[in-house]
């Protein structure tokens, strides 16, 4: 795991990666100020921000993770508290480490 600032804001971010049988299970948690259960779709459409006068960036950042984890078929998850923050998950399938490429040396 590791932990870090976003963009000198007071707000921490935890990201993780865990491997539960065949599943990858990628996580981002934050200290933000949390999203509404009712505005939880409407994240993930290109160009939405929670509140646009005071965010900075154009709205697209989870529009282009939900397409990508769309075209390679992974799931993505997320659970939000209001006034605590979120957590952001892509769950992927892991590689088979037995069909992995052996390198010749």
């Amino acid at each position: 795991m590791e932990c870090g600032e976003i963009h000198g804001s007071g707000r921490k971010v935890l990201f993780g990666c865990r491997r539960f049988g065949t599943v990858v299970r990628i996580e981002v948690h934050d200290t933000g100020v949390g999203i509404p259960s009712e505005r939880l779709r409407k994240i993930f459409e290109a160009f939405s921000r929670l509140e646009p006068t005071q965010s900075e960036g154009l709205g697209l950042g989870l529009f282009v993770v939900s397409r990508a984890v769309e075209l390679l078929r992974h799931k993505i998850e997320v659970r939000s508290s209001v006034g605590r923050g979120s957590c952001f998950a892509v769950l992927a399938n892991a590689a088979d480490p037995r069909s992995a490429l052996q390198v010749k040396t």
